[in-house]
Order: structure tokens, then C-alpha cells, then sequence
């Protein structure tokens, strides 16, 4: 997986991955997101597009919620869009969607990031 952030306006961080999101790339030791937004990160308003990503496994929607939860926790806020149909369906059946903050494009996910 690729992640990068693009573009940053001191309120909202807007960020992308790209590839597959597998065991390889997240594990307890290795975060992505912790390793570009830093420790104090999980506290901003993040917006994620995940419209490059072709498979998510196991590992991969642990480490969404898992950085779901992180946020939740340091007072910011993660909103994912653009997912393609493919990682929706496996995270409709996992029910994962009622969980994760899930906005069709990066308009609406804009205006979901902003809501309290």
C-alpha cells in the first residue's frame, strides 16, 4: 500500500492510498498512519481516499478500525471515501460500515469530517 497525504490546510488533512492494504503493510509494529501523521496526528480531522485501493484483507480492515479508533480516542475524526465496490462489499459483510465513517466521494466526505 501506498499512503500519502495530499494536501493539508491546517484543518483538514487529506490523504490517499493506493494498492492493497495486506498483513505485509499494517501489522501491531508497522503503522502507516501513525507513521506519517506522527503521534499527536490521530487528534486532526482526516479525510481518506481510498479509491486506489483494489483489496483489502483481514489485516487491512483491522488497521481502519483500529485507526478508527485512534482518532476517536485523541478527539479527531476519520472519514474514508471513493471505495470501490469490492472493499465495500467486504466491508458490508462484516458490517464494518456501520462502524467506519463511509462517504461516497471527497465532497461528502468533507462535509462528514466537519460534522460533530
Amino acid at each position: 500500500m501506498k499512503l500519502s497525504i495530499t494536501s493539508d490546510n491546517g484543518g483538514v488533512l487529506l490523504m490517499e492510498a493506493s494498492g492493497r492494504i495486506t498483513q505485509g503493510d499494517v501489522s501491531q509494529f508497522d503503522d502507516p498512519m501513525r507513521d506519517l501523521l506522527g503521534d499527536d496526528g490521530f487528534g486532526r480531522r482526516v479525510v481518506l481516499n481510498l479509491g486506489g485501493v483494489e483489496f483489502v484483507d483481514s489485516s487491512g480492515i483491522g488497521w481502519l478500525i483500529a485507526s478508527h479508533k485512534h482518532f476517536r480516542k485523541d478527539g479527531g475524526k476519520l472519514v474514508i471515501h471513493s471505495v470501490r465496490p469490492v472493499v465495500t462489499e467486504i466491508l458490508k459483510i462484516l458490517k464494518f460500515h456501520q462502524v467506519l465513517v463511509i462517504a461516497k466521494n471527497e465532497r461528502a466526505a468533507l462535509a462528514a469530517v466537519r460534522r460533530e
